[in-house]
Formats: C-alpha cells, structure tokens, sequence
C-alpha cells in the first residue's frame, strides 16, 4: 500500500492513504490533517462505489493540498490515475482522472513552477505493453485533456516510457527541463 505524509506550513502533517474502515466504497482514499501533539484536526474521506488509493501528497504554493493515487470508481479502466485538489479543510476543490482502458496509478506528485502539476505513474493502457512509465503534467487550472504519446516533449500533457535505462534516462533529462528534480524507483 503507498501512502505520503508532508509537512505543513502550519507545522502540522497532511496525510493521504487508502483507508477500508471508512467511507463509501471497498477503499477509499483517506485524507488526515494531523498536528503531532493533538488529535486529528480534520479527516476526509474520497473516493466512489469501489476503490480509490491515496499514494502522493504535496502542499501546494497557495497553501492547498493536491495528491494522486489510483481510483476503480472514476475515470475509462480498470483503475485510473487520480488527482485531487482539497483546500485547507480538506474540502475537494476539484478530481480528475488519467489513464485508458487498463491499469493506471499515480505514484508521485510535485508542483511544477508554472503552478501545474506533474504526476509520475505506471500504465498498463499506454506504451509498449506491461507497465510503462506514465508521466502527466497539467495546467494550474487542471483543464488539460490529455494526448497519448510515446517520447516526446512539446506543449503535451502526457508521456509513457518503457522502463528501460536509455528511456528513464531520457525521463531524467525531460523532468529537468520541466524544472523539477523528482527521484522515483520502479
């Protein structure tokens, strides 16, 4: 099970996690806002009729909380990436999907310096077949619908990888001209 946990710059904790105890559906994603020295200040669950997971979760620069993981309530497959936008009580500002017909999860999330976002993933909908490298990057308005492409950088939101070393290299090298420095194992 992934999970994230991020300090705040409040000094307290924003979890996300998967929870089975509460919710609506077989698992959802759970949200904690926790200040080490007390209860919970708050508590959130997301999620549909099946199964959502929460695997990455980032403070954002306007203070908010974005993370992504995996929904099987939303989106076109058998699971699809989940990005998710609460503000600071935890209430969801927004939730999109990403991903096609098989299976997609987003791992890691990290806010980009034009105020998008860029979620690092594993596809099974997209690429060379088995898992693939998934990597999406939105817009700060999340808008972006999402092109399907093999290795390519222009104005698109959307990229899978076969995970080979040319090709994680080649991913190395598009997140720093992104501007982000993000560290993932496979």
């Amino acid at each position: 099970m992934d999970c994230s946990v991020e300090q705040t710059t409040d000094g307290g904790y924003i979890i996300t996690a998967r929870t089975t105890s509460y919710g609506v559906g077989n698992s959802d994603v759970y949200l904690i806002k926790h200040f080490l020295t007390e209860n919970a200040q708050w508590t959130k669950t997301i999620g549909g009729a099946n199964s959502e997971e929460g695997h990455s979760i980032k403070q954002t620069h306007d203070g908010k909380y974005i993370h992504c993981g995996l929904t099987n309530s939303f989106g076109a497959g058998n699971d699809d990436i989940y990005l998710i936008k609460n503000d600071t009580t935890g209430s969801t500002l927004f939730a999109k999907t990403f991903g096609g017909s098989g299976t997609d999860h987003g791992h890691f999330i990290q806010q980009a310096s034009d105020n998008g976002f860029i979620i690092i993933g594993t596809t099974t909908s997209f690429g060379a077949g088995g898992y693939d490298i998934y990597l999406v990057k939105t817009d700060s308005t999340e808008l972006y619908n999402g092109l399907k492409l093999t290795v390519a950088l222009e104005m698109r939101t959307e990229w899978i990888f076969k995970p080979q070393q040319m090709e994680v290299i080649f991913l190395l090298v598009i997140l720093q001209v992104l501007g982000q420095a993000i560290m993932m194992f496979f």
